[in-house]
């Protein structure tokens, strides 16, 4: 009936996906060769910024100044103006008033405005 369908053709060892065991995992000198490692520079800030239309631009900033200003008594964070000095004017990020600031270095940023502006310098300064 029904149930012979997918057991009627064994199976080849293409097949056969192999689990390790927990002992494999803890006996292990080093890591599995597909594992993926999040590496971030620690000497350069990563802002991710919303524009206008809703799209994501990812900017690094290698020293402070940043070289913009923002308001924080809103959320999310905006740009309100960009500095004569700073890293924005001086290695040319095309960083725009009015772009929102969604996180820094991958931290999303609270939607509540004091504590978002409180993680934004937070992040910042563990950079810098």
């Amino acid at each position: 009936m029904g149930n012979q369908a997918c057991c009627a053709k064994p199976a080849d060892e293409k097949d056969i996906v192999k689990i390790p065991t927990q002992d494999a995992f803890d006996n292990q000198e080093e890591e599995p060769k597909d594992v993926v490692k999040v590496v971030t520079d620690p000497t350069v800030c990563t802002i991710t910024f919303l524009d206008e239309t809703g799209t994501e631009i990812e900017l690094k900033f290698a020293k402070k100044p940043l070289g913009f200003k923002y308001v924080s008594g809103k959320a999310p964070l905006k740009v309100s103006g960009i500095l004569d000095e700073g890293c924005v004017k001086e290695t040319g990020l095309p960083v725009r008033v009015g772009w929102a600031i969604k996180a820094v270095n991958g931290k999303i940023l609270n939607a509540e405005p004091q504590r978002a502006s409180e993680e934004f310098l937070e992040e910042v300064k563990k950079t810098f």
